[in-house]
C-alpha cells in the first residue's frame, strides 16, 4: 500500500540534514509512494525536488511561531491526505508538527541531526511529548544519550537511522588516475601530493580551522601536504586570513560548495574531520564510500562509522596533538592509505547503503501507521 509522505526542512542552505531529505524523498517517490516537500522558496532543497520531479510547497518557516506556515501546511496536509510527516529540524518540528496534528496526520516523525541528548532550555518539550510519534537519530550512542538531561520521556518511539550514502554516486566509469588527474591538475596538484580533505559547513562547529592551523607541523613530515576545504559558511574569511597569515596560501585550497564530490574524495588521500560537536557527519560516511581512511574525533556515534585502526584513525577531539597523532601513519604510507580506504568503501557498503537505509524508514514509517 502506498503512502502520502510530507518532507519538510526551515533552512535554505544544502547541509547534510537537506541532502538526506532529498535522498529520501527520491527513494519513497521511487517506491511507488506519493512525496512531497515543503521548505523555504529559496532553498536549495526545494529547487532540487522539484528539478526531481518531487512536489513541492513553499513555506517560509520565518520563525517558531508561524502561523501562516502553519496554515499552508494544514491545508497541504488535508488536500492531499498525506499520512506520514518527517521534518528535519527543530524549527520545521514546531511550526509543521501542530499543523500535521491538526490534520489528524498519524505519522510525524523528526529526524534529529545532533547527536546531543535533549536539552531542556531549547528543545521544546511539548513537542516532543505530544506531537512526534518518531524520533530518528543517527546512532546507537545518541539514542541510548537522548533523554540523558531531562526529566521527561519522549512520547514517540526512539529508531536508529544510519546516514545513507548512494553508493552510485561513488560509480565512476574513469579509471581512478583519469579521476585524480582531472581533479588535482586545475588545483595545480601532482599525484605525487598528499591531499587532506575537509568537507562541510564551514562554521565554527565544524571546526576546518584546526585542519588548517596543524599544516605547519604536518608539512615537516611531508613537504607535498595539501589541505582541500570544500564547502561553504561564516568561516570561509578566516580561514582564508588564518591560511594566509601562516604562509599556507599554496596548500590550503578553500574550494566552497561543488558538485563534484564524489570525485574530489575520490582525488584526496585522506578524509579529516574536526567537528567539535559529537555528530555523524555525512561527509564521513561519503569518504568511506570513495575509499578514504577517515581521521575523525571518537565523540558519540562516531566509532560506529569510523572502524579505529582499520577504516581510519579516531582522536581525542579537544587534543590537537591527538589530531595529528592520528594523521602521521597516513602521511608518507599509501599502502596504509589504501588498505584503510578499501576496507573503508567495505564497511560503508555493509552498514551505511541507500537502498538498506530506505527499506529501514519505509518500514518505519509503516509500524508507525499500526500504532
Amino acid at each position: 500500500m502506498s503512502l502520502e509522505i510530507l518532507f519538510a526542512a526551515h533552512r535554505n542552505s544544502w547541509s547534510g540534514s537537506e541532502q538526506w531529505l532529498l535522498a529520501a524523498a527520491r527513494a519513497m517517490a521511487a517506491r511507488g509512494h506519493g512525496v512531497s516537500v515543503a521548505a523555504p522558496a529559496e532553498a536549495v532543497v526545494l529547487r532540487r525536488a522539484r528539478e526531481s520531479g518531487v512536489p513541492t510547497l513553499a513555506v517560509p518557516f520565518a520563525r517558531d511561531i508561524d502561523p501562516p506556515s502553519a496554515v499552508r501546511v494544514l491545508a497541504h496536509c488535508l488536500r492531499r491526505r498525506v499520512r506520514a510527516v518527517c521534518l528535519v529540524s527543530e524549527r520545521a518540528l514546531r511550526v509543521a508538527g501542530p499543523a500535521a496534528r491538526l490534520a489528524r496526520v498519524p505519522a510525524v516523525l523528526i529526524r534529529r541531526e545532533s547527536e546531543s541528548p535533549l536539552d531542556p532550555a531549547t528543545e521544546p518539550r511539548f513537542h516532543y511529548e505530544r506531537l512526534v510519534s518518531g524520533i530518528l537519530v543517527r546512532s546507537e550512542a545518541a539514542a541510548q544519550a537522548l533523554c540523558s538531561r531531562v526529566d521527561w520521556r519522549p512520547r514517540g518511539q526512539v529508531h536508529v537511522l544510519y546516514p545513507c550514502v548512494d553508493l552510485r554516486r561513488f560509480e565512476d566509469p574513469r579509471p581512478l588516475g583519469e579521476i585524480r588527474r582531472a581533479v588535482r591538475g586545475p588545483l595545480g596538484l601532482t599525484e605525487d601530493d598528499l591531499v587532506l580533505v575537509h568537507a562541510g559547513e564551514l562554521s565554527p562547529r565544524t571546526n576546518a580551522a584546526l585542519l588548517v592551523s596543524l599544516l605547519p607541523r604536518l608539512l615537516e613530515e611531508a613537504p607535498r601536504a595539501h589541505a582541500l576545504i570544500v564547502g561553504s559558511g561564516p568561516a570561509a574569511p578566516a580561514l582564508r586570513k588564518l591560511a594566509s597569515d601562516l604562509g599556507l596560501a599554496d596548500h590550503v585550497h578553500l574550494l566552497g560548495v561543488r558538485d563534484d564530490l564524489p570525485a574530489l574524495l575520490a582525488a584526496s588521500d585522506v578524509m579529516v574531520h574536526c567537528a567539535h560537536a559529537d555528530e555523524l557527519v555525512d561527509g564521513v560516511a561519503e569518504a568511506g564510500a570513495a575509499g578514504l581512511p577517515v581521521v575523525a574525533p571518537a565523540v558519540g556515534g562516531m566509532p560506529e562509522i569510523v572502524a579505529d585502526g582499520e577504516t581510519g584513525s579516531l582522536y581525542s577531539g579537544d587534543d590537537p596533538h591527538d589530531l595529528v597523532r592520528a594523521i602521521r601513519p597516513y602521511l608518507n604510507d599509501p599502502q596504509l592509505r589504501r588498505r584503510h580506504g578499501q576496507a573503508a568503501r567495505v564497511r560503508i557498503r555493509q552498514r551505511f547503503a541507500l537502498d538498506g537505509r530506505m527499506d529501514e524508514l519505509e518500514a518505519i514509517f509503516r509500524q508507525q501507521l499500526e500504532h
